[in-house]
């Protein structure tokens, strides 16, 4: 099928590009193709312009043609779809084209008065076995023929200019047989019911049985030719003919049945196989029915609807207004051609950008004019509204990433400004527009509805700041309202989120060494609270946009904004090492001065957040990651510098590269264990998910793993550069085993409800020594000292006992631990028959943990 749509293609491009002068009889654009093709166009292909030539070689080609009508529906639909641009490029082909659909058009019409219905389904909708097919794309068909039709009447002076009577009589001729086509199938199918159509209501239209393939089948196929009618009825005055808007109208209430029809099918079918359970049939996707209308036509008929009352016609206008249904199947129909946009060729590309600077500049309009000023518990209005904003967004995404040498115009045109501004200034238009919008909404009594809209509306401000020079004055403009925007304007989650995003964005564009990072951390720090209960955060208050509620949607874009950050250090940082290794010359004290100022501000934003009671989920895993990532950089800067020793001997560290290093230990690395502390007692007190647990449980020993990556390296470096780097630099801690707090309390308690049931003879000797040996349990992240594998552990507890350590998720290394079972039985002995005596104590840690040399 493929190959068979090529060669209509290329047939189609052979017909445009070879002039004909005067019009072909029409009697023989029906003659079979012959071997002469052949020899005609490789003689005269590249000769110089001969008209008889050209017009044997059409007329074969037209003839060739006529072998599509026995094809399948895709090709069919290939061929119409290119006849059009035939009639345009080859103005004398027109009479010929229109007589070859016109005959086509017959064989699948029934224009009797006494028939309901004149499409024959029968023959339209084919039925074999199992399989349905569709014979004949009707409503492509005649939408070819209307076009191909509206087209010669408006070219009919110069069409006319060479032909003879009897070519005069013949074109008046199919043109009269077409005009009455039209009008006998409009006047039928305006208004009509569904049991007229032919199409059972109550009948089955699962996609799962072969008689609901045939029904969706009928119900798209004239679906499809509704689509014609109502392009051709609107295209013959229907904007300034009030009898022509109604017929338009009566045509899209017959077409909604249809479209209603199919939705509660759709609706029921999805319902049934929902009940079925888990053993249920895969089901098929849902129903999708490709409209035939013309961008053309569909951004004119936008503009009549959004046209103010200076119209032509105001009563068309306002019937056309007054039919919600229809603009929205316009709109949806817009929003459908455009996912589709990634997918055309550079020409389709092309003819569509005239319609969409028009659509582009009613819907810019519409909704600075009407958002937020209706009332928004209308559902009709506000969805209108709500889908227009995200085709305009669509729509300007689309200019400034296709067309972007031609945005000077295209945004001359959307703003209608006809002085000679820059685009920067044509932009900057565009968001003033979308600033008054975002005020309205902000502004408005019930804010709840339209917070869609505001997204929308930042998302298109976004773009568009995208597409303005980092350098102009007005994006500076833009960010300082941004920035005070957040500052004074408290909003929903999802709004503050957008308007975060751009304003991280923005801040990049203008500055790079701004602080905004750092400020909005102390802002998130406050409101999340502290890690470590009881310690209250100092207010800050610079930002109302930050909130209890919006700070877990507003973390995230932090994050981001620090991960995408990091990406381009570690980008500059690997650029830097390729001019080591090449000995390429590069101005390394500029860059070294961005870098360490960058990561130094970053240091302090990841403080913040790290000191931050996090909420279990996304965010802590996202706050793992970056850190992580933040060390793998700050390894990565070392490495440099080892490059650069080994490559240099006469190197020498710079100082700000010091007062990061120092920096980094002491308010990244210091403060880190304890939330990692924090973030696993979380997940004990929630009762954490296992899928979770297991999750946290990679990223953990990530961080730690480059921590210590980033310390090896530093040790490396201080070496070779004789310059002390882990001064102030606090000591990783050893992660062989843990002992956990909670679970070393509880077994305390236990002991002593022990103790108080057992023997009080032995209590009470045990308590000449239990004061010296009860020590509180410390969490193991405050001692800094490290034990060797192959030490004996003692755990030493009140009234002469002793309790085993918990072991953790280390590096698996064993620790013996001494049996005193036999000592207590010994030590028991003694004392009674020896007076109390003088014990030596086993030297301990800041935590009560014997340590003793290796055996």
């Amino acid at each position: 099928m493929e190959s068979r749509q090529v060669a209509v293609l290329g047939i189609i491009k052979f017909l445009r590009h070879f002039q004909v002068k005067g019009t072909l009889p029409s009697s023989q654009a029906s003659t079979s193709f012959s071997s002469s093709l052949s020899t005609v166009s490789i003689a005269n292909v590249h000769s110089v312009f001969n008209s008889a030539t050209n017009e044997a070689l059409c007329l074969e080609l037209l003839g060739v043609l006529r072998r599509c009508f026995s094809q399948q529906q895709e090709v069919k639909s290939v061929l119409y779809g290119g006849l059009y641009d035939v009639c345009k490029d080859n103005p004398k082909l027109t009479v010929s084209i229109l007589e070859l659909l016109h005959q086509q058009s017959k064989q699948f019409l029934d224009l009797r008065p006494t028939t309901l219905n004149p499409v024959i389904l029968k023959k339209v909708v084919n039925l074999q076995g199992n399989s349905v097919s569709i014979v004949e794309p009707v409503g492509e068909l005649l939408s070819s023929l209307g076009s191909c039709k509206l087209y010669f009447e408006k070219r009919h002076e110069v069409l006319n200019e060479a032909e003879e009577v009897d070519s005069e009589e013949n074109t008046v001729s199919v043109l009269n047989d077409i005009c009455s086509l039209f009008d006998i199938v409009v006047e039928k199918l305006s208004g009509c019911e569904l049991f007229d159509l032919g199409i059972d209501p109550q009948g089955d239209y699962s996609l799962s049985s072969t008689a609901g393939e045939k029904n969706v089948a009928s119900v798209k196929v004239m679906m499809n030719v509704y689509d014609s009618l109502i392009e051709y009825t609107f295209s013959q005055g229907a904007n300034v003919l009030e009898a022509k808007m109604k017929v338009v109208l009566q045509l899209f209430k017959s077409q909604k049945k249809l479209i209603d029809l199919l939705k509660e099918k759709s609706a029921k079918s999805g319902k049934k196989e929902g009940a079925k359970g888990k053993n249920r049939s895969p089901s098929k996707s849902p129903v999708v029915v490709k409209s035939n209308l013309s961008l053309s036509v569909v951004a004119e008929m936008l503009k009549v609807s959004y046209s103010k009352d200076d119209a032509d016609n105001p009563n068309c206008v306002d019937l056309l207004k007054e039919n919600h249904e229809l603009q929205l199947y316009l709109l949806s129909f817009v929003e459908v051609t455009l996912t589709t946009f990634k997918e055309m060729t550079v020409s389709e590309k092309e003819k569509l950008l005239l319609h969409m600077k028009v659509i582009a500049s009613v819907l810019l309009h519409e909704c600075v004019e009407n958002i937020a000023s209706h009332d928004s518990s209308d559902k009709r209005i506000v969805q209108r509204i709500r889908q227009s904003l995200i085709i305009l967004s669509t729509l300007i995404t689309l200019f400034c990433k296709y067309y972007t040498k031609k945005l000077e115009s295209i945004f001359r045109e959307v703003t209608h400004q006809n002085d000679n501004k820059d685009v920067n200034s044509l932009l900057h238009k565009v968001y003033k527009k979308c600033q008054k919008m975002l005020l309205k909404i902000l502004q408005h009594e019930d804010m709840s509805p339209l917070q869609r809209d505001a997204i929308t509306i930042t998302n298109i401000m976004s773009t568009v700041c995208q597409a303005m020079d980092p350098a102009c004055e007005e994006i500076t403009e833009v960010q300082n309202w941004i920035l005070q925007l957040c500052k004074d304007q408290e909003g929903d989650s999802s709004v503050a989120e957008s308007l975060m995003r751009l304003l991280f964005f923005l801040s990049d564009q203008i500055k790079v060494k701004h602080t905004l990072t750092r400020a909005i951390s102390r802002e998130l720090h406050h409101k999340l609270g502290d890690l470590e209960e009881g310690v209250e955060v100092e207010e800050v208050g610079n930002y109302k946009l930050v909130t209890e509620t919006t700070s877990c949607y507003i973390l995230p874009v932090l994050l981001t904004h620090i991960e995408e950050t990091l990406g381009w250090m570690e980008l500059v940082l690997n650029k830097m090492k390729a001019c080591v290794a090449t000995e390429a010359e590069y101005d390394a004290n500029k860059i070294e001065k961005y870098l360490s100022t960058k990561c130094i501000v970053l240091i302090h934003t990841a403080h913040e957040i790290i000191q931050s009671a996090l909420p279990l989920g996304n965010c802590m895993d996202n706050t793992l990651r970056v850190i992580t990532k933040f060390y793998n950089i700050l390894g990565l800067y070392v490495r440099y510098y080892l490059d650069l020793f080994k490559m240099r001997s006469s190197s020498q560290i710079s100082e700000k590269f010091e007062k990061l290093v120092h920096t980094a230990g002491e308010m990244l690395t210091a403060p880190i264990y304890g939330t990692i502390t924090y973030i696993e007692g979380v997940q004990r007190k929630d009762g954490a998910h296992i899928s979770r647990t297991m999750k946290e449980s990679k990223l953990i020993p990530s961080l730690i793993f480059s921590i210590e990556q980033f310390e090896k390296h530093l040790i490396n470096l201080s070496r070779k550069s004789k310059v002390n780097l882990m001064q102030g630099m606090q000591l990783s801690t050893s992660r062989d085993f843990r002992i956990l707090t909670s679970a070393m309390v509880e077994a305390l308690q236990n002991e002593d409800e022990d103790g108080d049931n057992n023997d009080v003879d032995k209590v009470s000797d045990g308590d000449t020594n239990s004061g010296d040996e009860t020590e509180n349990p410390v969490n193991l992240r405050n001692n800094r000292e490290s034990l060797s594998p192959g030490d004996t552990v003692e755990i030493h507890l009140s009234k002469d006992k002793s309790l085993s350590y918990i072991k953790g998720k280390g590096l698996g290394k064993s620790f013996k631990r001494k049996n005193t079972s036999d000592e207590n039985t010994a030590n028991a002995q003694n004392r009674q028959s020896q007076p109390p005596a003088k014990k030596s104590k086993p030297v301990k840690s800041k935590l009560g943990i014997a340590k003793k040399s290796n055996k």
